[in-house]
Order: structure tokens, then C-alpha cells, then sequence
């Protein structure tokens, strides 16, 4: 049978209309387009003896229909969206009991309390704390202040100091205690220079000299001498003029009943009338230069009063 026949099998009145737009038809569609291939394949076999079959033609296509529609994947089937559901849900009231949610109210209530308590007592302890380290400061000045005093009356204190004879040319570096107590070991090492003024050139300079004292009293001042070499009456008008003056630099230390003190430095100038410090040296000119105060110039610097061979 061709597929012109199995199309004109599918027409025949006996069979039901087909709605090519079900799926049944296009099953039944795929069915009559397999059995015109199986019986064109069998159009190509050798041919056979015609036996009578009992079986109707419409009976044997049917079957051949079945077959390959096993043959066939099944079609799933869409399962229909399912309907929303409109039921409403209802949440239970809170069961805690009330005797509960006040004791979480005044275990709130007590904490806010007890931190405003422990700040007040931080306040109160940062004050007491102030007070203690302002009366701890107190305390230690007035020890200190105490402690001064007492050096001031009772330690020994060394002050450096310097005699000049001018006529013979001797020098007497002394180291006087101006304290209320004793001083020990006293060490000093100096140097004695002849200088020229107002320039400040050095005309001689000696050797360093070192003296040692063990033990020095209140109002006591052991000295050590230097004799400038070659000092001759051109030095001493020199010096009556305030053309040369001498000069001692150096440093000391030396030890107390409180602490001992370190290395000091000292230096002194003797001139016409007394003994100063090398930094009053400028001050002492001027003034020498401008007794009254007129605002003079002072002197311009001028040769050396002599040069020491």
C-alpha cells in the first residue's frame, strides 16, 4: 500500500474526522507515514507466494499502527499550575508573663543606677587623686626648699679665688669654703696667663697647675703661689694703667656632707683694685673708660704696653 492509499484509508467515512490539531492526529499522522515506509521496504523483498489471509487490510494496518506507536516516545503531560493560596495565618500573642518583662524592666532600671553611681565615684576618686598629687608636689618642695636651707647652713661650699701682689708679681689661687660645713677633697687644675688690654692678647702663659686639699673648714681658703717670671717695674706701670691684667682659668670639683660636685669651671681677672670675673671684663673697660656715665667711646685698642722677650 502507498501513502497515497493510507491517506485514503485515514479518509474513509466509517473512520472519525481527524483535528490536525490534537495531538491524536498528528500521532495518527506519524503512524500512516511509518507504514507507507515498512510497505515500500517491503516492495523490495523477493517476491512471496500470495497467501490468503482471514485478516482485513484495515486490520493489519491497525495492528502495524500500534506497534510503532509503542515504538514512539510518550508525550509528557503539563501538569496545570496549581491555584494560589488564599489562606491567612494568624501569629499568637506574646505568652511571656508579666511578672517576667518587670524584672527585665528593673534589672535595666538597677544597671542605669549602678553606672551612674560608679561614675560619680570616678569623679570623686580623680579629685581625691588631684588633691593627693598636688599635696605629694607640695611636700616635695618643701622638702627640696628644707633640703636647701640646710645645704645653704650646713654643707661646704668652695669658691674660687685669686690675690694678685702686683708689686712682686706673685699670684695666690685660693679655693675658699663660703659654706657652714666641711669640704672634702678639693681638686683644682689652673692655668695663670698675662694678658694685654683692652685686646686680651696673651703675653705669657704658664704651665697648668694642679693643687689637692683634703679637707677644708668653714670660712678657710688654702692658696697656692705662682710667681710670673721676668715680672719687672714695665709690668707693674703696665698694670697700674690697666694696660695688663692676669688672668687664671681652670675648673674644680669637690665633695660635701650632701652630694658632691662635679666639674666646675671657673675664670679671673685681677686688675688695679680687685679680682672679676672674666665675663665682667667688657663692663669694668667701659666703666674704667667712662666713669661718670658720659656715653665716651671707649678707647680704641692700642699697641701692647711691652713684649716679653
Amino acid at each position: 500500500m502507498s501513502f497515497t492509499d493510507s491517506l485514503g484509508v485515514l479518509k474513509r467515512r466509517d473512520m472519525p474526522a481527524l483535528n490536525f490539531a490534537s495531538p491524536l492526529s498528528l500521532r495518527g499522522i506519524r503512524v500512516s507515514y511509518a507504514g507507507s515506509i515498512l510497505l515500500q521496504k517491503s516492495k523490495r523483498k523477493p517476491p512471496t507466494k500470495k497467501t490468503v489471509n482471514s485478516e482485513s487490510p484495515h486490520k493489519q494496518s491497525a495492528q502495524e499502527k500500534c506497534a510503532v506507536l509503542d515504538t514512539l516516545p510518550s508525550v509528557p503531560e503539563i501538569m496545570p499550575t496549581p491555584p494560589p493560596n488564599k489562606e491567612r495565618y494568624t501569629c499568637r500573642p506574646d505568652q511571656t508573663p508579666w511578672w517576667k518583662t518587670m524584672l527585665e524592666v528593673t534589672a535595666v532600671v538597677v544597671g542605669l543606677a549602678v553606672a551612674v553611681i560608679y561614675v560619680l565615684q570616678l569623679k570623686e576618686m580623680r579629685k581625691s587623686t588631684d588633691a593627693s598629687t598636688v599635696a605629694a608636689n607640695a611636700a616635695k618642695n618643701g622638702f627640696e626648699l628644707n633640703r636647701d636651707s640646710l645645704k645653704a647652713t650646713s654643707a661646704g661650699i668652695i669658691v674660687p679665688n685669686m690675690g694678685f701682689q702686683q708689686g712682686s708679681g706673685v699670684v695666690n689661687v685660693v679655693m675658699e669654703n663660703r659654706g657652714k660645713g666641711n669640704a672634702w677633697d678639693i681638686e683644682t687644675t689652673y692655668r695663670v696667663s698675662l694678658i694685654s688690654l683692652p685686646r686680651k692678647n696673651v703675653i705669657l702663659r704658664l704651665p697648668p697647675k694642679t693643687a689637692v686639699y683634703p679637707v677644708v673648714a668653714p670660712a678657710d681658703g688654702p692658696g697656692e703661689f705662682t710667681i710670673l717670671p721676668k715680672y719687672t717695674r714695665e709690668d707693674l706701670l703696665c698694670f697700674n694703667r690697666q694696660q695688663e691684667a692676669v688672668q687664671v682659668e681652670g675648673e674644680f670639683r669637690y665633695g660635701n656632707s650632701f652630694d658632691n660636685v662635679g666639674n666646675r669651671k671657673f675664670c679671673l681677672i685681677a686688675m688695679v683694685g680687685n679680682t672679676i670675673p672674666c665675663s665682667a671684663l667688657e663692663m669694668r673697660l667701659r666703666v674704667n673708660s667712662d666713669p661718670l656715665g658720659l656715653n665716651i667711646p671707649p678707647i680704641p685698642p692700642q699697641e701692647d704696653c711691652h713684649k716679653k722677650e
